[in-house]
């Protein structure tokens, strides 16, 4: 009964976030780095947990999403973010955690500002390689202003080192 529920409000959401597409295409850094390009994609439901001294919850006033459309979504098969909330607000450091079926079980967590420069990033190992298995990363992510961000984890393409399996989250960050 919960994963027919997860499933019906993870479907919601897709639905939600396709009908606001304006059908632009994502953006890329100027230096052309893939992985500077910004996205939107739903989640599963977030869940409790992250890092309480850094968290707090969703503010009242509106955050704006600063994710645009995925080039390379992840499906709930491969990656699911499951902390912090979106929209969630965050100072110094973000914990992030789910799971993801990533080859070797590495992935990489990046944050981006709303121009699509990388604020911050780790590397991540998740419990096990290529079965959906649990991670938690912490990274840093100090501001000097408050801000929207948008955080992705991923793989990289073995091909091309592109970004491959995206999943996406908005937060606010603040000094």
């Amino acid at each position: 009964m919960k994963r027919l529920m997860l499933f019906a409000l993870t479907v919601s959401a897709m639905l939600v976030m396709a009908c606001g597409d304006d059908g632009e295409e994502p953006s890329s850094s100027p230096d052309g780095d893939p992985t500077a390009t910004q996205l939107a994609s739903p989640d599963d439901e977030p869940t409790a947990g992250g890092d309480s001294t850094t968290s707090t919850p969703a503010p009242e006033t509106p955050v704006p999403n600063v994710c645009q459309a995925n080039p390379a979504p992840g499906s709930p098969d491969t990656v699911i973010i499951e902390s912090p909330a979106p929209l969630s607000t965050h100072s110094a450091k973000v914990t992030v955690t789910g799971r993801i079926a990533a080859f070797e079980a590495t992935f990489k967590i990046r944050i981006f500002d709303a121009n699509g420069a990388v604020i911050s990033g780790a590397s991540g190992m998740s419990a096990e390689g290529q079965v959906l298995s649990s991670f938690s990363q912490e990274v840093v992510a100090a501001v000097a202003e408050e801000q929207p961000a948008c955080i992705w984890v991923y793989e990289e393409s073995a091909m091309d080192g592109s970004p491959t399996n995206v999943a996406q989250l908005p937060i606010l960050l603040k000094p």
